[in-house]
């Protein structure tokens, strides 16, 4: 007697079925088996048997299925039904576990005493946020690892030193053979910066098969993405070994070839020139490099340790505030958030958070752009400045009033976007002209050019001989006047109190060619007019305040800022150069409204004066402006005896 299989997990005999005379021919009972059942605790399923044909064997392939669909569920804990459908005993469904195995690391950070101080706990940090908080540090040039200790990392040192491609060929054999099964393997240098999450979002792409992975994509490889996010194939040229990521084949592969021996007894390049070997090597077993649009890291190293030239800055990276993994803008207090969840804490420690800051919402789709690092001049193209400034950092002094002993300089910085097209442009540097006279000091003019615009040429033939200072930027659409914000700045750095600098743009150049508000141009002239043509009442302010502008507001800026900080809708402004440059002038908001939110990070209200509409709402708005800010302009003028 055969046996059958219950859902309920017992067996009973299998009953004798005869053939009714009433079947139908290849019927189930007609070739002596049970009907099938479907549904229902405990129903009966004939174990199949070879010789079943017609619907048998489809009888048959169901009770397999539904013996295997049990199967799976009892190995994960859950209770098995038709179809395969995971579910727990309460009969809610289960998720599936993923099949795909946690990725394993090795890696490493190449370094040099001479960076103990400066670059590379910079580097750490950023590599703790980014997920590799626990990096083996290879230092070529140091007899102990007394100095490093404090890190709380492994060490290996080198004395005497072996040299750059030396201490990298070392570092990836160590790697190697301290952590054969690894399957990805990554060296970074000590001179980097990176995104928060891009371990994770590194684990989420998939390897290159015949490849492996640079994560600094330089100027020239950008080109080739055409702008497509992503993986690309460099040119093969090996260009920035800043941080490369290698599986396990391609780290097999690597050690294994005769190049990276021989490229030993090279005189010029044995020690150093680690992306170009890589390449080369990688080359002669077939395996690509790949490049990634943004860059993942940037490098900060301006002075090379090799004594190389300065490698150019990736244009395409996005800044250390950027989640690669959800590609928003972190703001400062979200990055140490993330730096507290990644921190490593001794046993009875744990992070302490003021209690006095409270998290900031994440920045709004507007501010999703490009950030552009302080002090970053990879943009520049051009520049009759006179002279190199040295920047400085402050001592946050008091602002008090300090009259002027003389006849106050004033130096005026200036930012125009020559879209192609459009007259707006051009007559922002007309309203200029028409006023030049009153700046005595230095007049500096940043042209932002791009195949959209007009050349800078046309732009200096517009101002004549009244400017002689230029800086020629190549355009960011997504950092607008923040392009040449810092190095304006630094042009007319200046601790004395007799200098004094007005600051603006070309106003509404690309809002009057997307919106059809007919106030942006009265907005823009008032904004000309109320901050140039009362000279007396701008030193006035300026005699006992380190800035004055017009449209002055308060409150949440972008809703970053705290309340009680001022702003100058417009970001038309003065200010006092021995104040401002006594603080951390430096310091500004990544995002194209950067310019906007510099007073706010610089001073308090009482500290600033405003030159017309204090206390301002919504300049954007056609109603405000018809409102309340038309009838104050209206009256300012009035009062001066100017007409319109």
């Amino acid at each position: 007697m055969g046996m059958f299989w219950r859902n309920d997990g017992a067996n009973v005999p299998r009953p004798a079925f005869r053939k009714s005379a009433h079947a139908k021919e290849g019927s189930a009972v007609a070739n002596g088996l049970p009907p099938f059942r479907a549904g229902g605790q405990g129903r009966t399923i004939p174990v199949p048997h070879r010789n079943h044909g017609g619907a048998g064997n489809a009888v048959a392939r169901q009770a397999v299925r539904l013996r295997r669909a049990k199967a799976k569920a009892e190995s994960t804990g859950g209770v098995g039904e038709a179809g395969g459908k995971r579910r727990n005993r309460a009969g809610r469904r289960v998720p599936r576990r993923s099949s795909k195995r946690a990725i394993t690391w090795a890696y490493g950070v190449t370094t040099v005493p001479q960076r103990l101080d400066n670059l590379f706990p910079r580097t750490l940090a950023s590599l703790a946020l980014a997920g590799f908080g626990e990096p083996r540090l290879f230092v070529d040039g140091a007899k102990d690892a007394a100095n490093y200790q404090h890190f709380g990392l492994e060490v290996t040192t080198r004395w005497p030193n072996v040299g750059t491609y030396g201490n990298w060929m070392l570092a990836l054999w160590e790697l190697y053979l301290r952590t054969p099964s690894a399957g990805r393997f990554a060296i970074f240098q000590d001179d980097l910066v990176t995104y928060p999450g891009l371990r994770e979002y590194l684990e989420r792409c998939e390897q290159p098969e015949k490849g492996y992975m640079n994560l600094y994509t330089f100027p020239h490889n950008l080109r080739l993405c055409n702008g497509v996010p992503g993986w690309h194939l460099s040119d093969q040229k090996g260009k920035g070994g800043v941080a490369i990521v290698l599986c396990r084949k391609a780290v097999m592969a690597l050690l294994s070839q005769n190049h990276m021996v021989d490229r030993v007894q090279s005189v010029q390049r044995g020690w150093r020139a680690v992306d170009g070997a890589v390449v080369t090597a990688m080359g002669k077993v077939g395996r690509q490099e790949y490049i990634h649009n943004p860059s993942l890291v940037q490098h900060t190293g301006t002075v090379s340790s090799m004594g190389n030239g300065r490698h150019p800055l990736a244009d395409s990276f996005r800044g250390e505030e950027f989640d690669i993994l959800t590609h928003k803008f972190l703001s400062a207090a979200a990055v140490e958030d993330v730096a507290l969840k990644k921190a490593i804490h001794k046993k009875g420690q744990q992070p302490i958070r003021s209690a006095e800051r409270a998290r900031p919402k994440r920045r709004t789709a507007r501010a999703k752009q490009a950030a552009y690092r302080p002090g970053d001049k990879s943009n520049l193209l051009e520049s009759t400045a006179i002279g190199e400034p040295t920047w400085t950092k402050g001592t946050h002094p008091k602002v008090e009033r300090i009259p002027f002993t003389g006849e106050p300089v004033r130096n005026l910085i200036y930012h125009v976007y020559p879209l192609r097209g459009s007259d707006v442009w051009r007559w922002n540097v007309d309203m200029i002209l028409q006023r030049i006279s009153l700046f005595n000091g230095r007049r500096v003019v940043a042209i932002a050019v791009g195949d959209e615009t007009e050349s800078a040429e046309v732009v200096k033939d517009r101002f004549g001989s009244e400017v002689v200072e230029y800086m020629v930027f190549r355009n960011n659409k997504q950092a607008g006047e923040m392009s040449s914000f810092v190095p304006l700045l630094a042009q007319v750095e200046s601790d004395d109190p007799n200098q004094v600098t007005f600051r603006a743009h070309a106003k509404c150049v690309v809002r009057c060619q997307r919106e059809k508000s007919p106030h942006f141009l009265d907005w823009a002239e008032m904004l000309y007019r109320t901050s140039l043509e009362d000279w007396l009442l701008v030193r006035q302010h300026l005699e006992a305040a380190a800035m004055t502008g017009s449209c002055r507001k308060f409150g949440q800026f972008a809703k970053r800022q705290k309340k009680g900080k001022p702003t100058y809708h417009g970001t038309f402004y003065w200010f006092r150069n021995c104040f401002v440059y006594s603080r951390d002038w430096q310091v500004v908001d990544t995002p194209r409204w950067g310019c906007e939110s510099w007073p706010a990070k610089m001073f308090t209200k009482e500290e600033t004066r405003c030159i017309c509409l204090d206390n301002a709402g919504n300049m954007c708005s056609t109603a405000y402006w018809k409102s309340t800010v038309k009838p104050a302009y209206d009256k300012w003028l009035r009062d001066r005896g100017l007409s319109r």
